[in-house]
């Protein structure tokens, strides 16, 4: 999957061990494919260093998606029209006979801006700038357009 560019969505899959904080999360990929230790990698927004891009599946875009119930009312419109009741029949049947679509409606959040007391290594106790996500409370150091957690779409 050397086709991975800046934006993509992805999920960690099973070719390697995958923590569970981390199992199903949505990443972000930050850089371009490159080559380490004779692997494939890319960055991932909110993970340090480069990880294999084979152990990455890749979110495929949604298409557009219509609630049946929307489509079901203007269905009823067209029947209650005298000149065409047998197309409202085969469109009813048509609808009813589609496919669902498993999609999840678009969290969307955004970044708020606070300060965090850390210790550092040396021991030094120091304060640093982060920013929290208003969906899930996941503190990131910088702001994106999505939650590497959750996958909010940052206003």
């Amino acid at each position: 999957m050397n086709n991975l560019k800046i934006g993509d969505k992805v999920v960690m899959n099973d070719k390697y061990h995958v923590s569970a904080e981390n199992k199903g999360r949505v990443w972000t990929v930050g850089s371009d494919p490159w080559e380490c230790c004779g692997k494939t990698v890319v960055k991932l927004e909110g993970k340090a260093g480069g990880y294999a891009v084979d152990g990455l599946d890749l979110i495929r875009k949604r298409d557009e998606y219509i609630k049946r119930e929307v489509l079901s009312k203007i269905m009823n419109d067209i029947a209650g029209d005298e000149t065409c009741p047998n197309i409202a029949a085969d469109i009813y049947y048509a609808v009813d006979c589609a496919p669902t679509a498993d999609v999840e409606p678009v969290r969307h959040g955004h970044w708020e801006e606070g300060i965090r007391t850390r210790r550092s290594i040396a021991g030094k106790i120091e304060d640093f700038r982060c920013y929290e996500c208003s969906s899930c409370g996941e503190y990131s150091l910088c702001e994106t357009k999505y939650c590497p957690r959750c996958g909010a779409k940052m206003a």
